[in-house]
């Protein structure tokens, strides 16, 4: 997929007004992060990674410093990956390591986890995306390539 495919079918998709809805947790891969939460929460806790739920940490931190989460649905990063699928969150889930389940009880990770899952909002979103990808059917797994013009 060129570049410029990438871009058309985000303005298709954000056609309508971006919503930004309120959640409890976000994947690590990409977020913007204002200074003034890291000096009031601190970094990252270098116990836990991105990979073994330092991003669930930290989300719970900003969250309980009373910073609000939210996913801009009217941004994109593309990320050269399969998505995990349910398989893969499973296993996310079940390593979690016993540093988060401490802090952080299995109730509050799980209530977390199904609030992200059963989102209205969110699921209008993944719809949406799966829409856009069974008509495109190159979209999102392809990687992007750049046309000479666009380097």
């Amino acid at each position: 997929m060129k570049l410029a495919d990438f871009e058309q079918l985000l303005e298709e998709f954000w056609n309508d007004d971006p919503i930004w809805p309120l959640v409890p947790l976000l994947d690590g891969f990409c977020l913007a992060i204002r200074e003034s939460v890291f000096e009031r929460i601190d970094l990252l806790d270098e116990q836990l990674d991105w990979t073994s739920g330092g991003d669930v940490d930290f989300c719970f931190r900003a969250s309980g410093a009373g910073f609000g989460l939210v996913v801009a649905s009217d941004t994109a990063a593309y990320r050269n990956a399969m998505p995990r699928g349910d398989a893969a969150a499973s296993d996310r889930k079940a390593r979690l390591p016993d540093l988060l389940v401490s802090r952080y009880d299995r109730d509050r990770l799980d209530r977390a986890s199904q609030t992200l899952q059963n989102n209205p909002i969110l699921q209008r979103l993944r719809d949406r995306v799966a829409e856009i990808a069974a008509r495109e059917r190159k979209f999102p797994h392809q990687r992007i390539e750049r046309t000479t013009a666009e380097r």
